[in-house]
């Protein structure tokens, strides 16, 4: 009897201490690793920009994609336009007037005119240094561009001069072609000049059929008598060619 109640105390008693161990022991339960993550989920949610994080005290977001400064374009100006008009007046090369572009044609060619009140009204839009542009005739007449007629034109040793004329417009870069001008048939060109608004110089470029783009000078046809406007790429023609070189300026 006494054997049996020591046997059952025994008993009673190693139960009780692996009962007791198994309370101590700490649990990680799978319902504590969801509330960290749940946290970790609400931190990025309430602080989702790098200004909320750090004013809570929080380091800044890891960047998504590395700065490149190679994606970093610029926005580019255009220039903006402006008008000019007024009459195109030719010096010598002492600088001295001359004449004027007149209104008047000859045979439909353009002349030069030294009466104030023949002067042709022309308009210009500027954009920018070095920009080819076109001369407008401003009155009612038909064909309402200054225009260039010909074809190719040689380069500096060239002896062809091609003359003024009014003609419908030639896109700027084009070489000549038939659009219709005021002395008959034949190509011309017009958007070829070129406008420098310090000095108010007019200048020229002519662009041959195959698109090379040579630089043309204006020369003015000897006297007695009418006296017409001539383009050449050719910069040193002599009075024994039968024309005067001139610079052209708008006035």
């Amino acid at each position: 009897m006494f054997a049996s109640n020591v046997l059952r105390a025994a008993l009673f008693f190693f139960i009780a201490c692996q009962f007791l161990a198994v309370s101590a022991k700490p649990e990680y339960s799978l319902a504590s690793k969801r509330s960290r993550s749940s946290l970790s989920k609400l931190l990025e949610v309430e602080f989702d920009t790098n200004a909320k994080r750090m004013s809570a005290g929080l380091s800044p977001r890891t960047p998504t994609r590395p700065f490149n400064p190679t994606r970093i374009v610029g926005r580019q100006s255009q220039p903006s336009p402006t008008l000019y008009s007024g009459k195109v007046v030719a010096r010598d090369t002492n600088g001295a007037d001359i004449g004027w572009i007149s209104k008047t044609t000859s045979t439909g060619r353009i002349r030069m005119t030294t009466g104030i009140g023949d002067v042709l009204p022309v308009s210009l839009t500027y954009y920018s240094s070095g920009a080819v542009l076109g001369l407008s005739i401003d009155d009612n007449l038909n064909w309402k561009w200054v225009g260039v007629q010909g074809s190719a034109l040689s380069g500096p040793s060239s002896t062809t001069v091609n003359g003024f004329v009014r003609s419908n417009p030639v896109a700027a870069g084009s070489p000549a072609a038939v659009v219709g001008h005021s002395a008959g048939s034949g190509s011309t060109e017009t958007h070829i000049f070129k406008f420098n608004p310090t000095t108010n110089e007019i200048t020229a470029v002519w662009v041959n059929p195959d698109s090379a783009v040579l630089d043309a000078y204006f020369y003015l046809s000897n006297g007695p008598g009418l006296r017409f406007f001539y383009l050449t790429s050719n910069p040193n023609l002599t009075s024994s060619s039968g024309v005067t070189r001139v610079s052209l300026y708008l006035a």
